[in-house]
């Protein structure tokens, strides 16, 4: 954000932009109106993020193609950019495999994860720093859950396995081979029960906004990155829509405790249709977390707050602290706006369960009215709308709509260029829901999706060596005595 304030403050000159011709379509180009060094005094008080602006001059320009330069993405350096593709890649891989997995094809799900562990071992890895921690928790994540479907598919279950959480998930994985087999495993299921109980609370160190600084906010994103992985269902896509949380460790928790239950256990409730289920026992707890209802949430936090630059964080749970900072114009502080949100996010919420025909009808059209509007900066009002709603969809296990929704982020531009990988993200969202959609579609978009992660760290390659140099972002004009920075489309903070 700080090139951005930095250009703002320079620049004393107007512009003489036309604003651009009102119509349905997200793709035009934003009215950039001119704003006077006064105007921005001041804006940076020592808050985590300085507000957006209404306008920034460089949302005119549409890259339409990768841009060769790591500051554009909002990184230090293009070790971090490839950290950021790893995890998108990551994901798409881990449920591709999952949706074997789902089918008890265990030797199938055991060579998915085993190309996942190979593309991911393959990306070059910074020696020191976020980067570094983050893809070394995906390579060996992804190294142990193919070893865990590999002995599955040998009738088999890996024990000593590092973490808090998969421990227990294996402790269970072993109990449920024995039940399979006429074991009586009553005691040893109760025994397991007792140990998840002691791992319902939840963790303060995980909360999504707790961080003083950028430096505090990338020892967060270590931490959920450690944790997400350690309390991850590698058999089935089950975790819940929106940001990854802490609660989402109790969830996966009950579930296991559940599956105990129809083990012989008796600390867990359980309900009679999950009892009737009939899939593998080693299933029962996927199964389980599967069906644990989602609560769709209307209100205007869920419709307005800032969205983040990666879009697999906010809407398909990957693990990333919370996006941060304000819109000058239409943020969640703007009263008149907020009133406006209400309604719009109401009008699209309350009919979803029962039409969500005349959920995606009244998208529809609060859509259009955000695209009509005249400051560059509606491409977050637009993108966090849209979220949303495929949240919503999701939640309600309207997968399909969802991803009919989903399918108005194309075709990128602008702002789109400024997120590393950004059809990559979008292609592995979609793999998702139409994985959960039983949709024969899934598994070819998700290799899609990885393949986009892969050309884009080629293109990286070729940037880093100075192979590839357009297109070029525009430089803001500075004062002669000023700093040089590179202006990009400000993304919030991923």
């Amino acid at each position: 954000m700080l090139f951005f304030i930095i250009s703002c403050l320079s620049s004393e000159t107007e512009s003489n932009s036309n604003p651009p011709s009102v119509s349905s379509s997200e793709h035009q180009k934003p009215m950039m109106k001119s704003h006077s060094k006064k105007q921005f005094e001041n804006m940076d008080k020592g808050q985590k993020h300085p507000p957006l602006p209404a306008n920034n001059p460089v949302w005119e320009w549409d890259a339409k193609a990768f841009v060769p330069d790591f500051g554009w993405f909002g990184e230090h350096s293009w070790m971090d950019v490839r950290m950021r593709v790893a995890g998108h890649i990551s994901a798409a891989g881990r449920d591709k495999a999952r949706i074997f997995a789902m089918k008890e094809e265990w030797s199938k799900a055991a060579q998915a994860y085993q190309q996942l562990f190979r593309i991911l071992s393959d990306i070059p890895t910074s020696q020191q720093g976020t980067s570094k921690q983050i893809n070394t928790h995906l390579i060996l994540a992804a190294q142990r859950d193919a070893q865990l479907l590999e002995a599955l598919s040998e009738d088999k279950i890996p024990t000593n396995q590092e973490g808090t959480i998969y421990p227990l998930r294996l402790q269970y994985y072993a109990l449920a081979q024995r039940y399979t087999k006429g074991d009586n495993v009553e005691k040893e299921a109760n025994a397991l029960q007792l140990s998840l109980q002691k791992h319902l609370s939840l963790r303060a160190d995980l909360e999504i906004s707790s961080f003083k600084d950028f430096h505090s906010r990338h020892q967060l994103r270590i931490r959920l990155f450690e944790a997400y992985l350690d309390a991850l269902d590698p058999l089935s896509i089950n975790e819940s829509w929106g940001y990854w949380e802490a609660d989402e460790i109790i969830k996966q928790i009950n579930a296991i405790g559940s599956a105990c239950t129809m083990l012989g256990g008796t600390q867990w409730e359980i309900s009679p249709e999950i009892a009737k289920t009939k899939v593998s026992p080693y299933l029962w707890p996927s199964f389980i977390a599967e069906n644990m209802p989602e609560e769709l949430d209307s209100s205007v936090e869920e419709f307005g707050a800032l969205p983040t630059g990666d879009s697999l964080i906010d809407i398909a749970s990957s693990p990333g602290p919370k996006a941060i900072g304000d819109l000058m114009k239409w943020g969640l502080n703007d009263k008149e706006h907020a009133s406006w949100l209400k309604k719009a996010s109401q009008e699209i919420v309350t009919v979803m369960q029962e039409s969500p025909e005349k959920s995606i009808e009244a998208y529809k059209k609060h859509i259009q009215y955000l695209e009509k509007a005249q400051h560059g900066s509606r491409f977050y009002n637009v993108k966090q709308l849209r979220n949303a709603t495929v949240r919503q969809l999701a939640r309600s296990k309207s997968y399909l709509m969802a991803h009919k929704v989903l399918q108005d982020n194309f075709p990128l531009h602008h702002q789109d260029w400024a997120c590393p990988n950004r059809e990559g993200i979008l292609r592995a969202i979609d793999g998702r829901l139409l994985a959960l959609a039983k949709d024969e579609q899934a598994e070819h978009t998700l290799a899609s999706s990885i393949k986009l992660g892969q050309d884009f760290l080629i293109k990286v390659d070729r940037a880093e060596k100075g192979l590839l140099t357009e297109p070029k972002p525009p430089r803001p004009k500075m004062p002669s005595n000023g700093p040089r920075t590179i202006q990009r489309p400000q993304q919030p903070r991923k």
